[in-house]
């Protein structure tokens, strides 16, 4: 769709003297105060000046012109119509901010789309519903809750913290051996940093919907007839479950989290034939003897396909039917540890991005980051991967750093074109 000209048989001299748009560097152009026609018009000269091929549209703390009303999305019209004239693209970027999913907290007005995630505790409280139904019912009124009871557990653990016995007990079980464990759900705080309100539950296909709705609706409302043409790709950014945080040691008080969604124990039992609320402490404790956890394995799997599922498959599935390409990056992509907390998997959630993307900040020495995305892009066919990189250099980041920065990410997957967020990879 981007890259056309890869099918020739060969490279041009000419192309790649002076090559095209779609080859060249694409930043984050961010829109940080009140945005003007004049601003739009200046900075996309400024930017074909220097040689970019279009820019990212990233709405950024510090704008006052309201992200997504009528006057931004104006603005965004001039600034297509400004890039067609000089024959730049103009690429689109789906949030206020960062991580996507909220539309700058509009979606999470509902609170049954705001993010949540269970809580392991020895301590009873008061401030939660006591249980789901209550729950439910105050937000119908209008109330805010915090979350919800979910069960307990008797725990008892081996001399070496490991697992010798657990169950599911009632909240005020006598409990003669171990110790008593009760589960909350909660949902997250609001935050300014969401105008107030929370980010997304990336597991629940309902709210991604409505994230759509609001977001790549309004911007094909504005601009459908360019898509696929000077405005090739969307850019979604760090989307993330909430994060999994286990004790320090097995026999440590303070409290765990959990990544969780409301009909997970539910769907998970019809995957796997158990109850995840029924074997959660095997996903925190390690088994005696050196026993692996098929739980615990199953718990991630399934984590990793419900987020693929309702998040990536959902924004990949409109991208495809509307002409668009779906690009991006998610959070943590660096290693497998960092995965398994904020994402369970990576290489799953690109399956529906027709451009896999990835992140590589502060000029860091990544390799495996950029060998999945390319990996991906080979096993599902396309045409190319986008890297956010050269971000968070300072003004001192010289031509040679850019480099080498591009050189490496060039020798992970040669035949591949790899695309960077602020230049030429």
């Amino acid at each position: 769709m981007l890259y056309q000209k890869n099918a020739a048989r060969s490279l041009s001299k000419e192309l790649f003297e002076n090559p095209t748009s779609e080859y060249r560097g694409a930043p984050f152009w961010s829109w940080n105060c009140d945005v003007t026609e004049q601003m739009v018009d200046e900075q996309i000269d400024i930017y074909q000046k220097m040689g970019f091929g279009g820019f990212h549209i990233h709405a950024r703390t510090g704008l006052e012109t309201p992200y997504m009303g009528e006057r931004f999305m104006e603005l965004v019209k001039r600034a297509d119509a400004r890039a067609k004239e000089k024959g730049m693209l103009c690429y689109l970027y789906d949030e206020d901010r960062y991580p996507s999913g909220s539309a700058g907290g509009v979606v999470t007005e509902d609170l049954r789309y705001r993010q949540r995630f269970l809580v392991l505790t020895r301590n009873l409280s008061d401030a939660y519903c006591k249980d789901k139904e209550t729950f439910d019912r105050q937000i119908e009124a209008g109330e805010k809750p915090i979350g919800y009871y979910v069960t307990s557990y008797q725990v008892t653990l081996d001399k070496d913290g490991c697992l010798k016995d657990y169950q599911r007990v009632a909240q005020d079980a006598q409990v003669p051996e171990g110790t008593l464990w009760h589960l909350y759900l909660r949902l997250s705080e609001e935050s300014p940093w969401y105008n107030d309100q929370t980010y997304i539950d990336v597991l629940n296909k309902k709210a991604v919907e409505r994230f759509v709705e609001l977001t790549h609706e309004r911007y094909y409302k504005a601009l459908g007839e360019e898509f696929g043409r000077s405005v090739p790709s969307i850019f979604t950014d760090e989307p993330q479950m909430a994060g999994k945080f286990s004790f320090a040691t097995p026999f440590a008080d303070e409290d765990a989290t959990l990544s969780f969604t409301d009909d997970m124990d539910e769907t998970f039992a019809a995957a796997y034939g158990v109850h995840l609320l029924d074997i959660l402490p095997e996903i925190l404790w390690e088994l005696p003897g050196g026993q692996v956890s098929v739980h615990r394995y199953h718990y991630h799997d399934h984590l990793a396909e419900r987020f693929a599922s309702a998040f990536s498959d959902t924004l990949g599935n409109w991208c495809e039917a509307h002409n668009l390409s779906l690009t991006g990056h998610f959070m943590s992509e660096r290693t497998l540890f960092s995965q398994i907390l904020a994402l369970s998997e990576s290489m799953r959630l690109y399956r529906s991005f027709q451009l896999p993307g990835i992140d590589i900040l502060t000029d860091a020495k990544e390799f495996t980051t950029a060998k999945q995305a390319a990996s991906v892009a080979r096993q599902y066919g396309r045409e190319g991967v986008m890297c956010e990189c050269y971000g968070a250099m300072d003004w001192d980041f010289d031509f040679k750093g850019h480099k080498l920065q591009g050189d490496r990410l060039w020798t992970v997957e040669r035949t591949l074109s790899l695309k960077a967020g602020g230049q030429e990879a």
